[in-house]
């Protein structure tokens, strides 16, 4: 997993439960979960993440007391826990596959799940939650 790439999205996100999407957020967010096992480009897609979360919330780009709702997320404390580093890292497979099934079947918009899953993987929330949500996104037609 490319942890640039997932705390970059974390931020994103958090763009994105303040303001809403771009024409262009659905379309970054997949290639970035296509990409985000792999480390070619890791700097483009970082950009394009962090060029969208600017454009959905301008002025946190240049925020003198940043709030940290849009901040890129610290992925020490995704490492802290190796309880929640397991689960979350289940999350973001389970994600990854959705988003492959979506790209496969010629969708181009995202579920709201996609973006609760991104927002989960910032949070320290209970087990059952992230297992609740991961089962939510196995079990969605697409």
């Amino acid at each position: 997993m490319n942890e640039k790439i997932i705390s970059a999205l974390v931020g994103l996100a958090g763009a994105i439960g303040n303001n809403g999407k771009t024409e262009q957020t659905d379309s970054v967010v997949m290639n970035a979960l296509l990409n985000c096992y792999s480390s070619t480009d890791e700097d483009t897609i970082v950009t394009a993440i962090i060029k969208d979360k600017y454009t959905i919330s301008p002025n946190c780009e240049t925020c003198p007391t940043p709030c940290g709702n849009t901040s890129n997320y610290d992925m020490t404390k995704f490492l802290q826990n190796h309880e929640l580093k397991t689960i979350k890292e289940d999350l973001i497979a389970e994600t990854v596959k959705l988003v492959i099934r979506l790209n496969k079947s010629g969708k181009t918009e995202l579920p709201e799940e996609i973006y609760k899953a991104i927002s989960f993987f910032g949070y320290e929330l209970s087990l059952d939650s992230y297992t609740d949500l991961i089962n939510s996104l196995n079990q969605m037609e697409v």
